[in-house]
């Protein structure tokens, strides 16, 4: 790289030196889009239903699946899930 192919990035950044920085003000721009978005309730109320209903049924399945056993070998899978503590 030669010494006249950087003069002109030195006169670039000399000006740029003196000017002043731009005045940009989006404050208000976001605000008003923030304002304007609508909250769905709805959304948020299907993700508890679903979840509410997830534990339902892995309750379930984890009972059909501890009485359904005949035998013990599969008993220390679910054993932390049952053991209470004194």
């Amino acid at each position: 790289m030669s010494h006249k192919s950087l003069i002109g990035f030195e006169r670039i950044a000399s000006r740029a030196s003196v000017e002043p920085p731009l005045q940009v003000d989006v404050v208000e721009c976001v605000l008003k889009t923030l304002q304007s978005r609508s909250v769905t309730r709805e959304v948020e109320r299907d993700v508890v239903v679903f979840s509410g209903v997830s534990v339902i049924v892995a309750g379930l399945a984890m009972a059909v699946f501890w009485h359904g056993t005949v035998d013990d070998s599969l008993l220390p899978l679910i054993q932390p899930f049952v053991t209470v503590l004194p």
